[in-house]
């Protein structure tokens, strides 16, 4: 039978790039290089091409999200009790406030709605959602933080969280990004409509401390990494 060969293509993205992330759907990138002093955030499709400036800052640090509507979520990257910030990036590269004045503020955009999940960190650990804009802010009953989370896919305000079934230091931020804090963690259904969260998986036999989840297209399977060895796991999702 006769064989098939293929050419693998590299394109190079630009040196000095701070932080990346990818949209839900994989076909867009955005990243932040810094030169000089400062840190420009750009809009390409995934392997690079068509580079556009979308924002300009001196300040390091920032955190990108996609949201809906092609809206792009900036977030100063968060400390224990120190204020953060989110801004949507305006079509013009100015920052529109979205979330003012949270201490250790980690948040997480809803992709296909103006859905928005956001954590706070002082003295202890808060989540809460809001459903659009416009709507106020209601305390989830669990504690955790936004990076723990993943919304499912669609438009309900259905996410899932990893929350630590131990009490985490007051400065379990700054702890976790020097690497000095893990947690063992188990997933909770969140449904921000009702600002409530029921049990959906506790492990036995091992300490997951999950770090940068992702749901499949389908909403079938949460993958995730463990922090504590950086190992792959793959959650299946029984509604």
């Amino acid at each position: 039978p006769s064989t098939k060969t293929s050419t693998l293509i590299q394109r190079s993205l630009p040196s000095g790039i701070r932080t990346i992330t990818a949209s839900p759907t994989g076909d867009t990138l955005l990243y932040i290089t810094s030169e000089k002093g400062e840190f420009t955030g750009v809009q390409a499709s995934w392997d690079g091409a068509k580079p556009k400036q979308f924002f300009s800052s001196n300040l390091s640090e920032w955190q990108m999200h996609f949201a809906s509507d092609d809206r792009i979520v900036m977030a100063q990257r968060p400390s224990d009790g120190v204020a953060g910030n989110a801004y949507v990036v305006g079509n013009d590269g100015t920052l529109l406030p979205l979330i003012r004045d949270v201490p250790g503020l980690t948040v997480l955009p809803h992709a296909s709605s103006k859905a928005l999940l956001y954590g706070e960190s002082s003295g202890g650990l808060s989540l809460f959602a809001q459903i659009d804009g416009t709507s106020t802010s209601a305390r989830l009953p669990i504690r955790t933080i936004a990076d723990k989370c993943v919304w499912s896919r669609g438009t309900k305000p259905v996410a899932y969280c990893a929350v630590p079934q131990g009490v985490p230091p007051a400065n379990f931020l700054d702890s976790r990004n020097r690497g000095e804090t893990h947690t063992a963690d188990a997933w909770w259904r969140v449904d921000a409509g009702a600002a409530s969260a029921e049990l959906l998986f506790s492990p036995s036999g091992a300490s997951l401390d999950v770090e940068s989840p992702a749901i499949d297209d389908d909403g079938n399977y949460i993958a995730f990494i463990n922090a504590r060895d950086k190992t792959l796991w793959l959650l299946r999702i029984k509604e």
